[in-house]
């Protein structure tokens, strides 16, 4: 095997991938191993290593990472640099993985007051998880340097989140079933009972009172079925829909509330797109929901939402888009989960995104967010 050696801040070892291993078991099994060529790196400003230590790191899918006493890069592996190659600087001192300060850390651990430390990390650019181990290197006595073990844990975080969003669903829809049964016969004497008094209080003063008991009853009607479509379990009932036509049929529907919010729609359909196999109610149903989060966006002074198609690596791609305030970056890790809501009282059930989310995903898609403060928000399913 040959080495390639560049220059950072201090030798650069970089040498061809051989395979992969597997976890941080290995890197404890390797950390004797790791710890005889940190010293012969650290000690030797022109290292030609070429045994079998070298040829364990540059075969390892996670990305291993060597700094010395002055916080300088003195290897990383072939892995690291492809994990990281926007994450490490290539020169000077390291400050920062990615968005991580990592100074006091490792001052920490060359010091001695820290024997382990482990951090994950979410790019929010890249939407990537990274998880970074810091170990020290010891020899006579020493730390000589300190290893950083790097695994892209984005696959496994998304798991969990999945997880996590299944276990959510399966609470709230043992939960709800049962109290929507107990709500569904009240509610309907309630809303029958309220229609009833609108009819016979055209020309008196309680034709108002009535008028709100109804729209009350039906808000609660309608919240009721929002958790109820979150929830339910059947299947899709797919067949080939063109979803510019599904669009188009959806902006119809919509036409007097979208001119109610003042809100001014622009299309962008590819004529080209493919038909695809879709629900077409639930697609419907998605798209209304990002519809009406772009309207709440907007707010009652009005604006625009674009509606784009496109097709990449032959998946079909939908997209709202607005000009509103966009999202605020507290926020964006809970505006997909079920019952959040930044809305005030009445104005929303906080289920719209989940649902639409569930839904992209029971037809194998997804459904992601573009935002900056001051410059709208793109869903895309």
């Amino acid at each position: 095997m040959e080495a390639e050696i560049s220059r950072c801040s201090g030798p650069l070892l970089c040498g061809e991938e051989s395979g992969s291993q597997k976890g941080a078991a290995i890197m404890w099994e390797l950390n004797h191993g790791v710890n005889a060529l940190a010293t012969q790196i650290l000690e030797d400003p022109f290292p030609f290593v070429l045994g079998s230590h070298l040829a364990l790191l540059n075969s390892m899918k996670e990305g291993v990472v060597l700094v010395d006493e002055a916080h300088r890069i003195r290897v990383r592996n072939k892995a690291a640099r492809k994990l990281t190659e926007d994450l490490l600087p290539e020169t000077g001192a390291l400050t920062h993985l990615g968005d991580l300060p990592v100074t006091a850390i490792l001052d920490d651990l060359f010091r001695g007051r820290r024997r382990l430390h482990e951090e994950t990390v979410e790019e929010v650019e890249t939407l990537r998880s990274f998880q970074f181990t810091f170990t020290p290197c010891w020899h006579d006595g020493r730390i000589k340097g300190v290893m950083i073990v790097i695994r892209d844990v984005t696959r496994e975080r998304e798991l969990h989140d999945k997880l996590l969003q299944a276990e959510k669903l399966s609470r709230i829809g043992h939960a709800f079933t049962e109290l929507s049964h107990q709500l569904s016969n009240p509610l309907s004497v309630l809303s029958g009972y309220a229609q009833l008094l609108i009819n016979m209080t055209q020309e008196t003063k309680f034709h108002s009172s009535a008028t709100k008991i109804f729209q009350a009853a039906s808000q609660i009607q309608q919240m009721v079925q929002h958790v109820l479509d979150y929830v339910r379990i059947s299947k899709p009932i797919r067949s080939r829909m063109n979803l510019n036509a599904i669009v188009r049929a959806t902006l119809d529907q919509l036409e007097d509330q979208l001119q109610n919010h003042a809100v001014l729609v622009k299309t962008d359909l590819d004529p080209t797109l493919p038909d695809a196999l879709v629900d077409e109610h639930e697609i419907r149903q998605a798209l209304i929901n990002l519809i009406d989060n772009a309207c709440q966006a907007i707010g009652a002074s009005g604006g625009e939402i674009e509606i784009r198609t496109t097709q990449r690596e032959g998946r079909a791609h939908l997209s709202v888009s607005d000009n509103g305030p966009g999202i605020a970056p507290g926020h964006l890790g809970k505006i997909f989960d079920p019952f959040f809501t930044t809305k005030s009282m009445g104005k929303g059930t906080g289920l719209g995104l989940a649902i639409t989310r569930s839904i992209a995903e029971g037809h194998d898609g997804s459904l992601h967010v573009e935002t900056a403060l001051g410059r709208g928000a793109k869903f895309t399913i």
